[in-house]
């Protein structure tokens, strides 16, 4: 579009240079820089005209793309439900079955993932459904659901033995999950992960502690974006660990519930993702 404008432009200015025979007049000059400002004009707004209209097909692919998986996959859980529960299969076809259900898992939360993102990008935000819950049981909860599925680390939990707080807790035991498989994915797995919860002055607050190299300070303003974090990595960057929506969505949870997520990373006392939200409504 912008060489169609130059080249446009270009041809204009030749044939009118062409036809007049005084190109220096004070009229001819003022003609020409009134062309150019037209120009310009008239390139901007088709720029912003046509990077708008690649947005929103991006974002409506991306959403589209999320809903319309959702048949398929559900259709291959329940197959998987069936294959499990029939009878005379063997250890072999068990492992299968077994590896089907939890790719089937994988592919459901990347969707989940998509249509968050999707959400997101269309300005109307993830949805929270708040309710008065126990946090220490969502994060009881939520450490031995990502120790199950992550048997190599470590997770270690304490914290107080009672804050109750309104929040979504799917969505915050959303929020959980992430940071604590984002500990496991870029930080030493031989070294125990510390999940923290503490509470003061009407603020509930979970720490996810762990052992890793230290994020660069050029890339903390960027953690949250998972298109600049794509955009700035390498073929043997952390990046490569799928599309990186999980601490972006995090984040976005974390804003709707009013709060926060800072985070600290140094060599001497290592990587630490700190939520902070409301503890009322």
């Amino acid at each position: 579009m912008v060489s169609e404008y130059r080249a446009l432009r270009s041809s204009v200015l030749r044939l009118w240079l062409a036809q007049e025979t005084s190109v220096e007049h004070p009229e001819r000059v003022a003609e020409i820089i009134r062309f150019n400002e037209a120009i310009d004009q008239a390139l901007m707004e088709s720029i912003a005209a046509y990077g708008k209209a690649v947005e929103t097909t991006r974002k409506l692919v991306l959403g589209v793309l999320g809903h319309d998986m959702r048949a398929p996959l559900t259709a291959i859980t329940m197959g998987a439900g069936l294959l499990a529960n029939a009878h005379q299969m063997g250890v072999r076809e068990q492992k299968v079955v077994g590896q089907i259900s939890v790719s089937v898992e994988r592919a459901n939360d990347m969707v989940n993932d998509l249509l968050d993102l999707a959400r997101c990008n269309l300005s109307t935000g993830i949805p929270i459904q708040r309710q008065t819950f126990e946090l220490r049981e969502l994060c009881t909860s939520f450490v031995k659901e990502v120790s199950l599925a992550h048997p190599e680390a470590t997770i270690v939990f304490e914290g107080i033995s009672s804050l109750s707080a309104s929040f979504d807790p799917q969505r915050m035991g959303q929020v959980i999950s992430n940071l604590v498989i984002n500990a496991i994915r870029h930080g030493d797995v031989k070294k125990p992960i510390q999940l923290r919860l503490t509470g003061s002055h009407g603020v509930a607050q979970i720490d996810v502690h762990n052992w890793r190299s230290p994020i660069s300070p050029d890339e903390l303003p960027y953690l949250f974006n998972p298109e600049a974090r794509l955009a700035r990595a390498t073929d043997d960057s952390e990046n490569t660990h799928g599309l990186g929506l999980g601490l972006f969505i995090a984040n976005e949870i974390v804003t709707s519930h009013g709060g926060t997520i800072d985070v600290m990373s140094s060599d001497e006392d290592g990587t630490t993702f700190k939520v902070a939200f409301p503890q009322g409504s």
